[in-house]
This record gives structure tokens, C-alpha cells and sequence, in this order.
């Protein structure tokens, strides 16, 4: 028999390969070319003992290590290396999907291609290449075994004849489909004694022998686990890892040798029945959401079937129980004169409806006291019909009604006595009671239908299809991938759904199934729905063989639209993301976890002077010495998610050019946040660097020229305060050497004194106004803020300084809202309300008292001081907080035209506004608001 070649290994062209009638050609290195493969490759024995391992199969599977191995142990399912020999045997070859085992623990889905090589009568090889797959390959892998479980499970279930034996097989099955180190279900039940509720061991599986030398329980209570019963009360799974446990829950996980764990509930007449349950004895697994939804529709289907099987056994114990009793008991008996149309009944018939003899008349009108009205018609028919044919009737079923009202299930055998001219005399009859039997079967057709609910109810499509490809089976979900009835469906090949460029895919996979005995195949093809829609469908089929019938195709349909559309869109943003990087003057680079760049921009070239070929595949240390790197975003460390993602810093171009760059990096998770890409952008700011220099220099120069005005306005000061007081004190004298000359050169004198004392005033306080605003400009003025009483604080200030006013008038004080106490500098507020009110006299002379409101709000306080003088032209009052600027209605009243600009600062150092609104000759109002805090 010839082997077909296994071309991915090139045998064949090399001559490699074979058949019982060639001899091998002894100048061809095998080992040579099988160590040339980047690839695992791996020859082996039937029973899977190893013969060679090529370098590439011990870097990936045993991370070097060199060494013989049984690859048949590798496969975490045992059915996988059975396929493969099963597979090999008729065809020479096996190409699918399976999961294999790691030397660190790892499960991984690999792509397998099988062959098998002859290289002599009794010399028989097996040739194995693996490709790694991908993540969703993975799940979809898993998704089959899941559904591979399922459909195992359902068939021993709905098969059995023994409920214990057949869910062993189920949590087998799928203890194996989830890939857990042991399945278990629990059954709940009470103890004597106890008001606590248990769960007692119904069967278990164990993936590796020593797991059964691990502490096993046949009962545990529900309170093991904190909200363990409440969880699986609500239809909820509990899932817990041990490092989330404490106390005796983590030390009864650590005796079982269990890392984690998932239980879902079984439900049985809406109660809870049960648990099942599967634990990971490897890993801290986390289940994900597409996991736990697969496994709670496997529970529930779990649950109708048992229900079903329950069903059954109660009934077919209920029947025997029937019949013994209908053996050691008469039936209840009736018999009817047809003649006389007088009926007679045995004393177990009126026991079955609960009335005395003399209760009933014995005649037909009997019949509408105690059978049912819908069955009162069909029992005077069945009679009429043995009067008139003079046969026996056997299995007649009616309901009757017991005098209580409640309602009774009869089977009926009828027969009759003849005279000699064959006309009926008697009618005898016998009922059997069967009301439990109607019972339950109303409710298995009711679990029936609560199984076929669920399958209409998932949101894969389920489908079978006969060994023509014609489909016999469809739930619900049909219409909503393909917008096609149910009805008109059913009988039509399914490749018609199939969009034409596909078909060829699926007839390939129907083909193989129906040649395959029990076999699993997969398939993503495009389905047309309504209106010429388009959807993509990733089909899942088994091919199932039954003893004396036809083969037929079983699977489900996912629609896979919005996975194919989001690839799609990858794609396109991967294009887009190369088209902006290739074509922007910033340096754009991608490394690995490892710090090796995968991606440069050709802007690399502007920026740093080197070629993409120079970059990429290499570690920044690799490219550049040490010096050069040392405290840049270069750094591996430096991409440490916990670090900052931008730098700027001193660099050497390749040929050796100095430049700042400014690195902007970030870290983006990809494969289910199992490995991460550093995304870099880097931008020349050589100069920015020279502009910043610059500017920091200017501001140094600004900072030294405030300081020199700064000790200008101080020592200014000081000097001018001297002559001030020397001729203040001359004054004072000339006044005290004049009092003694005639008075009318005292009037004269007097009048000069004065004129000068008011001048001195002047200077004096334009002196301190510019020592004042110096100080603030120096960042010089002290801010101590305390809590005081505003409206008390008001008060002193007007009582202190405005209560004898030359011309008399007063400050008028009022308050609104609660008074509050407020944090404010008493100095600097003391300040800004003497310059406020002493501006309000000044420029208000001859009108109404000015006023000061104080109006108290829940985040703040507002001071409204308010004069009726000559106010404030509408174009100057913008200009009125500019130093030394005066109104020009107010050239003739005295002032510095520093006043205000000293006010304004004093209420923003109270992180406060200042506000001013004036109409000419009649009204001004300064508005000061304040932070209550």
C-alpha cells in the first residue's frame, strides 16, 4: 500500500519517502534536513515513542533539553493520538487541531500535520510538524471540545438505562471539554438531625491517577464556602482561585491540590437538585465569560434530562407498582343491562369516586355526574359501538370526576354478552386506575418542552442535516442569521444559504464527516440573509453514525459578522497607523517586551542618522554604547508602565552631531493583555532647548531688574523720610519762635505753615503708597490670615476713623444674611477699607453719607462701599486700578493714584474681585468679594 508524501517536510522531493516496493537511498542526510526545519518536527513510533526531535521541537516543547519522549503523552485528549493512527491507517495523513502539553504547564493549540513513512515492511514512522495558532483559534478549538462534551453527554443521558453509570460519563466527557483536572456532581441532601443542608458525591472524574490520592469527600456542607448556597440559589456560578480563600475554605482546596475552581448549579422541578463542579490542579484558571455561559447551557440542559430520566425511572416504578396491585386487588368493576339500561357497580368502583351506594341511581344519567363533560360523548359512542358490533373495546381512556371534585384517570376494557342471535345483552367492564401514570407523563413532556425551549433559546444556531446535506433539524436562531422561516428551511440543501465562493468550503467538510466515522470538522462561510445581507458564520458539525439508520450531520452556526468586521478594521488601522508614521517628521518606533524595535519610521534617518536596517531587530543597547543611552527613553527600565512617559534629553547623532531629543512612550496590551508593545514617539527640540536658555536668561536679567527696584523704592524711601521729618520739625520751631510776632504776620505765617505741614502729608503718604506697591511687586508683603468676626472688624474700623468727619457725616453700616466667621488678613483688609471709605468722603463732599453694605452667601461675602459724590466718567473707570492715574474730574482733590492699585492687590492676595460701577454726580459702589474661607 502506498503512503501518500508528507510534502511540508519535502520527503517526497528529496526521495525521501518510501513504498513497500523502494529501498531507501543511502546518500540522503534525513537528520540533516529534518535539523534544517525552523519548525517542530518529530518522528515516532506507532505508540508514539520517539525516534528523532529536531533542535526547533526541543526549544519550544522542552525549552533545549534533548532527550527520547512518548509524544502520544503530550495530548491533553487521548483521543486526539487515536484519531491520528485511526486517520493514518486508511488515508497516510492527519491534518487538524489539537492541545498539547508544555514542559512548563502550558496548554497550547497547536495546528498538527501527520504522515506516515515506510521505510520498510515492519519499519513503520510517523512524520508530526506543528504550527502554533492564534487566540481565537484557540477558543474556537475549545468551543468545539466544549461542544464535543456536550453532545457525548446528551447522548448518554438521553441513552441511559442507568443514571449512575451515565453521568459518570458526562462529567468524563466534559471534564475533558473544559480541560479540568476533575469533574464532580453533587447531589444536595439533608442529614438527620440537621438543620444544615449537604451535598453528597454522585460521581467524579479525575483527569491524572495521584489527583485520587488527594484528600476526596463523598460529602461536604454548603457553608464551606462563604456565599457558596446563596450564589447557586440565585442560578449563579461561584468560581474562586485559592489565594481568594482563607481559613478552612483555602485549607480544604490545598488538600484536594486545588488552585481553582467553578461550580454552576443543577435545578430540577425549580428547585435545587444539585452542583456540578471542575477544578484546576495546575493553575490559578480564570473561566471567562463565553466559558461560564457554554457550561451553565450545558447544566441546564443537564438539569431537564436528569429531570427525564428521573422521570422515567419514577414511572416505570410506578407502573410495576400499579400492576402489583392491580394483581393483588380487583379492579374497580361496572356492568351495564342494556336491556334494562341499568348499570351496576362494584364496591371498589364507588370507592374510586368517593360515593356510598345510594348515592347514584345506576342509570345512564350516572354517566353525567361523574365523567367528565368533554368525555361524556365519547363513552356513550363506545358503548353504543359494542351494543351494536358485540366486540370488546381494551385501552379506552376517560377522565372521571371524584365526588370531591378532584379528577381521576380510567382505562377502560369492555365486553360484551350475546344471545344466540348475536344481540348484546350486558356490557361487563373493569377500569384501571391511571391518574399517577397521566401525572407524570404531563410532566416529562413538560421537561420536554423546557429542553426544547432552551435549545430554541440559545444564541448559536443548532442544525442537522441528513447524509444528502438537506436540513431536518432548526431551532429559532436560524432566522436570525440567515432571516429565512423555519418552515421553509426544512428539507432545502443547506450549502443554498451559502453564498457561491463559499460553497466549495462547506461541500469539503460535509464530504469528509459523512466519510469520517464520528469525526469533527469546522468552517467559516458567508450566509445570505434578507435583502441581500451577507453574514459571516463560523460552522461547527459532527458526523454521528447510529447502528441500522442513516449517517447524519449535527453542529451549530455562530454568527461571527461583528469578529470579522473588527479584523477588518485592525487591518485598516494598522494601514492608516504605518500611513500617518511614515509620513510625519517625528521618529515613531514599536519594541517588543524584550526592548527590540519591530517598527521605525523613516524620519529615523532625519533624526538620528541612521537606517531602518540599522534599527530594527535590535535592542537600544545593541545600536548605541552605553554612554549614549545611560538616563534616556531608551533605557528598557524606563518603560516600566509605573515610570513617566515623557523625557526630554541630551543625545549624539551617528555622526556624532549633539541634540536634544524628547521622548513621549506608552505601553499598549495586546492577546488578552498577555503581551504588551512599548509605542515611542521621539521629536528633535534642539530649538526649543536654545529658545528655553534664552528665555531662561531674559528672566533671570527681569528678576535681577525687579530686585534693583526693589532696593531703589526702599532706600528712595528711607532717604526721603529724613528731610521730610527735619522739615517737619523746622516748621514746628518757626511756629513756636512766631507766636510772639504781631498778629497779623501770624495769620500770614500760619497760613504758609499749613500749606507746607499738607504738602509733607502728601509726599509722606505718596512715599509709603510706592513702598507699599513695592513690596507686593517684590513678592515681599505678608499674608497671615485668621478667622474674625467681618461685621465686628467693620465696625472698629469706622468707629476708630470715620466717627469725627469734618464736615460731620457718618459711614452707614449694614448687614444681610447670617454673619459667618472668615479667614482674612486684618492688616492688608484694615488697608483696603480705609482707602475705600476715606475715597468715599473725599470724593463726596457736601452729599449724603456714604454706605457699606456687607451681604454674607453660602461660598462667599461681598462688601458694597457707596458714595453719592461726583463719580467716575464711564471711559476712566477702566482705568482707575493703573497706577498713578487720576480721573479727570478729580484733578483738584488730593491723591496718589496709587490707592486703588494697592486695593486691588491686597483683595487678590484674598484670592478675591474687585469690582467698581459709577454714574456722574450721582452715585459710586465699589463691590469687594471675599472667600467665606
Amino acid at each position: 500500500m502506498h503512503r501518500p508524501s508528507f510534502s511540508l517536510l519535502k520527503f517526497e522531493s528529496q526521495g525521501c519517502i518510501m513504498t513497500k516496493n523502494q529501498q531507501a537511498n543511502p546518500s540522503i542526510d534525513f537528520q540533516r534536513i529534518l535539523e534544517a526545519s525552523s519548525l517542530p518536527v518529530a518522528l515516532c513510533m506507532i505508540d508514539g515513542s520517539s525516534t528523532f526531535l529536531n533542535d526547533a521541537f526541543s526549544a519550544y516543547f522542552r525549552d533545549g533539553k534533548k532527550g527520547n519522549e512518548n509524544i502520544a503523552k503530550r495530548f491533553v485528549s487521548e483521543d486526539n493520538w487515536e484519531q491520528i493512527i485511526e486517520s493514518i491507517r486508511k488515508t497516510g495523513d492527519w491534518d487538524s487541531y489539537a492541545i498539547l502539553n508544555k514542559d512548563n504547564g502550558d496548554e497550547i493549540v497547536l495546528k498538527i500535520k501527520a504522515s506516515l513513512i515506510e521505510l520498510s515492511k515492519k519499519n513503520e514512522i510517523i512524520a508530526l510538524y506543528f504550527t502554533e495558532t492564534n487566540e481565537a483559534r484557540r477558543r474556537v478549538f475549545r468551543q468545539g471540545q466544549l461542544l464535543k462534551a456536550a453532545s457525548e453527554s446528551s447522548t448518554a443521558l438521553i441513552n441511559t438505562e442507568n443514571l449512575q453509570e451515565s453521568l459518570y460519563q458526562v462529567a468524563e466527557s466534559l471534564g475533558k471539554g473544559v480541560q479540568a483536572d476533575r469533574c464532580y456532581i453533587f447531589e444536595s441532601t439533608f442529614l438527620p438531625d440537621s438543620d444544615q443542608i449537604y451535598a453528597s458525591l454522585v460521581t467524579q472524574w479525575s483527569r491524572y491517577p495521584e489527583l485520587d490520592k488527594a484528600e476526596n469527600v463523598s460529602m461536604i456542607s454548603y457553608t464551606i464556602f462563604q456565599g457558596f448556597y446563596e450564589a447557586l440559589l440565585e442560578d449563579e456560578p461561584y468560581s474562586r482561585t485559592r489565594e481568594q480563600l482563607e481559613g478552612h475554605s483555602r485549607k480544604y482546596l490545598e488538600k484536594r491540590q486545588i488552585y481553582s475552581f467553578i461550580c454552576l448549579p443543577i435545578y430540577k422541578d425549580e428547585a435545587l437538585w444539585g452542583f456540578m463542579g471542575f477544578d484546576d490542579c495546575q493553575s490559578p484558571r480564570q473561566w471567562d465569560e463565553q466559558e461560564i455561559a457554554s457550561l451553565r447551557l450545558l447544566t441546564n440542559g443537564l438539569s431537564s434530562v436528569i429531570s427525564n430520566v428521573q422521570l422515567r425511572s419514577d414511572l416505570y416504578l410506578n407502573n410495576v407498582q400499579l400492576e402489583s396491585a392491580i394483581r393483588a386487588s380487583k379492579d374497580s368493576l361496572w356492568d351495564y343491562d342494556v336491556r334494562k339500561e341499568k348499570i351496576y357497580y362494584s364496591p371498589q368502583f364507588m370507592e374510586l369516586l368517593g360515593y356510598t351506594a345510594n348515592e347514584l341511581e345506576g342509570s345512564l344519567g350516572d354517566l353525567e355526574t361523574f365523567v367528565h363533560p368533554k368525555d361524556v360523548y365519547k363513552i356513550y359512542k363506545r358503548l353504543q359501538y359494542v351494543v351494536s358490533a358485540g366486540q370488546e373495546i381494551r385501552g379506552f381512556e376517560i377522565r372521571l370526576i371524584h365526588k370531591s371534585g378532584s379528577l381521576v384517570w380510567i382505562r377502560i376494557t369492555a365486553r360484551p354478552t350475546t344471545d344466540l342471535n348475536g344481540h348484546t345483552l350486558r356490557i361487563s367492564g373493569s377500569n384501571t386506575d391511571i391518574t399517577l401514570e397521566k401525572l407524570y407523563e404531563t410532566r416529562i413532556a413538560e421537561s420536554q418542552e423546557r429542553y426544547i425551549e432552551l435549545v430554541d433559546n440559545l444564541r448559536e444556531t443548532v442544525f442537522q442535516l441528513n447524509k444528502s446535506g438537506k436540513i431536518i433539524f432548526l431551532n429559532e436562531a436560524w432566522n436570525l442569521i440567515s432571516g429565512a422561516s423555519l418552515s421553509d428551511s426544512m428539507g432545502k440543501p443547506f450549502r443554498s444559504y451559502i453564498i457561491q465562493e463559499d460553497q466549495g468550503k462547506f461541500e469539503a467538510v460535509l464530504n469528509h464527516l459523512l466519510t469520517h466515522k464520528n469525526d469533527y470538522r469546522s468552517c467559516l462561510v458567508r450566509i445570505t440573509g434578507q435583502g441581500d445581507e451577507v453574514k459571516w458564520a463560523e460552522i461547527f458539525a459532527r458526523s454521528f453514525f447510529k447502528k441500522g439508520n442513516e449517517p447524519y450531520i449535527l453542529g451549530t452556526i455562530i454568527d461571527v459578522s461583528q469578529r470579522q468586521f473588527t479584523e477588518q478594521r485592525l487591518i485598516e488601522s494598522e494601514t492608516r497607523y504605518r500611513l500617518i508614521s511614515e509620513n510625519i517628521s517625528d521618529l515613531v518606533t514599536l519594541q517588543d517586551e524584550l526592548g527590540k524595535f519591530v517598527y521605525v519610521s523613516p524620519s529615523v534617518r532625519t533624526i538620528l542618522g541612521l537606517n531602518e536596517d540599522q534599527i530594527l531587530g535590535n535592542t537600544p543597547r545593541q545600536i548605541w554604547k552605553e554612554e549614549q543611552i545611560l538616563n534616556t527613553a531608551w533605557e528598557r527600565d524606563l518603560f516600566d508602565a509605573g515610570t513617566e512617559n515623557r523625557k526630554s534629553y541630551a543625545f549624539s547623532k551617528a555622526n556624532g552631531t549633539p541634540i536634544w531629543l524628547e521622548t513621549v512612550r506608552s505601553i499598549v496590551y495586546t492577546d488578552n493583555d498577555e503581551r504588551f508593545i512599548i509605542q515611542s514617539t521621539t521629536r528633535d527640540i534642539s530649538a526649543f532647548k536654545e529658545a528655553e536658555l534664552s528665555l531662561k536668561t531674559a528672566l533671570d536679567k527681569q528678576r535681577e531688574l525687579n530686585e534693583l527696584k526693589s532696593n531703589f523704592i526702599s532706600m528712595a524711601s528711607h532717604e526721603f523720610r529724613t528731610p521730610l521729618t527735619t522739615i517737619r520739625s523746622s516748621i514746628q520751631l518757626l511756629e513756636e519762635y512766631g507766636k510772639s510776632a504781631p498778629e497779623e504776620q501770624k495769620l500770614k505765617m500760619s497760613k504758609h505753615y499749613s500749606r507746607i505741614k499738607e504738602q509733607i502729608e502728601r509726599v509722606t503718604r505718596l512715599m509709603n503708597d510706592v513702598l507699599t506697591l513695592g513690596k507686593f511687586d517684590a513678592g515681599k508683603t505678608p499674608f497671615n490670615a485668621k478667622p474674625h468676626d467681618l461685621f465686628k472688624f467693620c465696625e472698629e474700623i469706622i468707629s476708630d476713623h470715620f466717627s469725627n468727619t469734618s464736615d460731620g457725616r457718618k459711614i452707614k453700616l449694614s448687614q444681610r444674611g447670617p454673619a459667618r466667621t472668615m479667614l482674612f488678613d486684618a492688616s492688608l483688609l484694615s488697608h483696603v477699607l480705609l482707602n475705600l471709605l476715606s475715597n468715599s468722603l473725599k470724593y463726596s463732599n457736601g452729599r449724603p453719607d456714604p454706605e457699606l453694605d456687607i451681604v454674607f452667601e453660602e461660598e462667599k461675602v461681598s462688601l458694597f462701599v457707596r458714595d453719592f459724590g461726583i463719580g467716575i466718567p464711564e471711559e476712566d473707570i477702566r482705568l482707575v486700578f493703573q497706577s498713578f492715574f487720576r480721573s479727570k474730574n478729580a484733578i483738584d482733590v488730593p491723591g496718589t493714584g496709587l490707592g486703588l492699585v494697592i486695593t486691588k492687590e491686597f483683595v487678590e492676595l484674598h484670592k478675591g474681585n474687585i469690582y467698581i460701577q459709577s454714574e456722574i454726580n450721582k452715585q459710586t459702589e465699589v463691590i469687594v468679594e471675599l472667600p467665606i474661607n
